[in-house]
């Protein structure tokens, strides 16, 4: 009879064992997948919104950086309402990684040297792809809004956006120049402007 107990209570020693093998199991599947989950999302959606801590704010985002888009609009006689556009449709409004890490809020890419390997998607031949490229890092947004104005200002095929007199005609401007592959770059960057009445942070018109 004792042996008969003592061969019972092995046999649920050996069931628990498998019980606790089996969660084991099921703990590293469940880690596979999360991991395989992330690599798929990052694949198709390369520039993630914002993370859980950040809440998007379009208007503490214009009110924060209005005051870099007029300054550098002044300095290199671009219209700054564009600028504050652009800055928040590349930005996600400030939440992206690359504006958040790396403080490039205009999408400007880079080079090995002086640049983040980020993916982002890009256009060709009407086909969107995901791509691995270098954008360009800085220390603070100053120094990304100010490279991007001298980027404008000065790029030859960028001498239409200088030189158009609405804000409609500079993004149109952008697009030819080939500043993005989206072909439908300036309509987005004219939609966000009207949404949000960005004009109001450009100078009067002169009478």
């Amino acid at each position: 009879m004792a042996a008969q107990k003592r061969r019972r209570k092995k046999k649920g020693g050996s069931g628990c064992l498998m019980k606790v093998m089996a969660l084991l199991a099921l703990l590293a599947a469940l880690q596979i997948l999360t991991v395989l989950g992330v690599v798929v999302y990052r694949h198709f959606f390369p520039n993630p919104p914002p993370v859980a801590s950040e809440v998007v704010d379009p208007q503490a985002f214009f009110e924060n950086y209005a005051p870099l888009a007029q300054r550098v609009g002044k300095k290199y006689g671009l219209f700054p309402s564009m600028i504050l556009t652009q800055a928040a449709h590349e930005s996600y409004f400030g939440s992206s990684e690359l504006s958040q890490v790396y403080h490039n809020y205009f999408g400007i890419k880079g080079t090995p040297e002086n640049g983040a390997l980020l993916p982002t998607v890009e256009v060709s031949q009407g086909e969107a792809a995901t791509v691995d490229q270098y954008f360009r890092t800085y220390k603070n947004a100053r120094e990304s809004f100010e490279d991007y104005a001298k980027l404008i200002s000065q790029a030859p095929r960028y001498a239409e956006v200088v030189a158009a007199t609405t804000p409609e005609d500079y993004a149109r401007a952008l697009q030819a120049g080939g500043y993005a592959t989206d072909p439908n770059y300036a309509e987005k960057l004219i939609s966000l402007f009207t949404k949000y009445q960005l004009d109001q942070y450009d100078p009067p018109p002169e009478s």
